[in-house]
């Protein structure tokens, strides 16, 4: 392996990192002016490595370039030093985080997770608020960047079947694809902010909270999240752009042309907001019949709770877990269900449920009929054996991860049920904890070893799991 444009990529994602540290140190000079000096340190420290990397990585072959092979390498190790700079200022910053709670924020922050170890939001410097929903924004347009380069070949945009397809890495996608997929996720969020704004937030409310709304990642500037603005009209704005981003940004484009039909059509996005539905509806029977919330406000919370971890966003307005034991289920079948394949949602995904729902329906057919044919399809196409074969290991693999992670935070002190659950949010990056054993102001009080290991967990479900484990495999490393 040639790793040069390895390090080439990952150097000018370092100087990409190192402009966000300047464009926050303005904010920060700009508010109460804490943290400012610090972030333009951590801008020149970024900004000086990632310029030796690339005089140190420069190469004189012109088709130079990532491969398939060289992928999972990249992907695991980039995050991890982009990690590792991005959680300087919580833990150097007035904040004063430890060092595994900084890196546990950091990892939430750049895989869109939403989980929170953050001592106090409420009197947090604008700096570190900024910085926060800024590594979010940051984090789901590398993502989807990522996730282009994957496409499976033969297959438009708009077929949504994006997943992890090692053999079909296309760097040079990126110059194609890139900038109308990315251009879109900036629209989106630009158009959120002015929605946000015009409902009633501040202007750095709005910008914060629309560059964590399009990521599906769920950091909010203060800690009651939505509940702290008291507006039902906020929520409802946060509904609607968290259903547009957990959609596939090449239909989403089509829908902001005037192009409703593409959106409509497609299989995946029927099956997602079919499923949202659903939850909902019982999410809001639950409620009435319970005589928690009834009316419009049962109603409203539970839409914005569904649609919140189905996403998996993690915005809250109000405490879940205070809903009963069958809301949280619910939710919690949301978030590993997932948005759809093509967004910088997480979870399962529609695509993939549906294929292995198919493949058990086949089980049942062959066990009557032996040598029936029953083909795998979606939207009306047959899949392809390979992108099949794909769903079920990414399955096995993630039940795996899902395992080896519950056990771990066990041995590192947490109970059943909050292991269980902390495992779950994390590798569906659905956000705080809301089950049984864990809630989300308990992540500051996890003892360092659960923050190591909830980080490392983050990244795994970030990288969809496979081409982080990939890693381990002997094979890999064999020439």
């Amino acid at each position: 392996m040639d790793p040069r444009p390895s390090v080439t990529a990952a150097a000018s994602l370092l100087l990409i990192l190192a402009l966000s540290f300047v464009l926050t140190a303005a904010v920060a000079a700009l508010g109460d002016g804490r943290d400012a000096v610090l972030f333009l340190v951590c801008a020149g420290a970024a900004a000086f490595l990632g310029i030796g990397l690339r005089l140190v990585a420069r190469s004189d072959r012109e088709d130079a370039a990532l491969t398939a092979r060289e992928l999972p390498l990249f992907a695991t190790g980039t995050a991890l030093l982009l990690v590792v700079f991005a959680a300087i200022p919580f833990a150097l910053g007035s904040s004063h985080m430890p060092v595994a709670a900084a890196v546990f924020e950091a990892s939430s922050g750049l895989t869109t997770n939403g989980a929170s170890a953050f001592p106090s939001l409420d009197t947090a410097g604008t700096g570190l608020l900024f910085w926060r929903a800024l590594l979010q924004f940051l984090g789901g347009g590398l993502f989807l960047a990522l996730m282009i380069c994957l496409l499976p070949h033969g297959q438009g945009q708009a077929d949504g079947f994006w997943m992890p397809d090692g053999p079909n890495w296309e760097a040079s996608r990126l110059r194609r694809i890139a900038p109308r997929v990315l251009g879109v996720y900036a629209a989106l969020t630009l158009l959120c902010a002015v929605a946000y704004f015009a409902g009633g937030m501040s202007s750095f409310d709005a910008v914060a909270h629309a560059f964590t709304t399009l990521s599906t990642g769920g950091f909010s500037t203060h800690a009651a999240s939505f509940n702290f603005f008291r507006r039902t009209s906020l929520q409802w704005i946060a509904i609607i752009f968290m259903l547009l981003a957990a959609l596939p940004l090449g239909t989403v484009a089509m829908l902001l042309r005037g192009e409703l039909q593409p959106l409509l059509r497609h299989r995946e996005v029927q099956l997602f907001l079919g499923v949202a539905a659903i939850i909902a509806a019982l999410a809001w029977c639950h409620l009435a019949l319970a005589g928690l919330e009834s009316g419009w406000v049962g109603l409203r919370h539970a839409i914005f709770d569904t649609v919140s971890r189905i996403s998996t966003t993690g915005f809250e307005a109000g405490e879940p877990g205070r809903r009963g034991d069958f809301h949280v289920l619910l939710l919690i079948v949301a978030a590993l269900i997932g948005g759809c394949a093509g967004s910088t949602a997480g979870g399962l995904r529609p695509i993939r449920l549906a294929v292995l729902i198919q493949g058990m329906r086949r089980s049942f057919i062959r066990f009557v009929h032996p040598h029936a044919a029953v083909p795998f399809t979606h939207g009306g196409r047959r899949l392809r054996e390979e992108a099949v074969t794909t769903v079920f290991a990414f399955a096995a693999i993630y039940v795996a991860a899902f395992v080896v992670l519950s056990l771990a935070l066990v041995l590192a002190g947490l109970g059943a049920g909050g292991a269980l659950t902390a495992a779950v949010m994390v590798l569906t990056k659905a956000g705080p904890a809301f089950g049984p054993g864990l809630k989300a102001v308990d992540y500051a009080s996890l003892p360092a070893a659960a923050h190591w290991i909830l980080a490392g967990g983050m990244i795994v479900g970030r990288l969809e799991v496979i081409m982080a484990v990939v890693l381990f495999l002997p094979g890999y490393w064999r020439r």
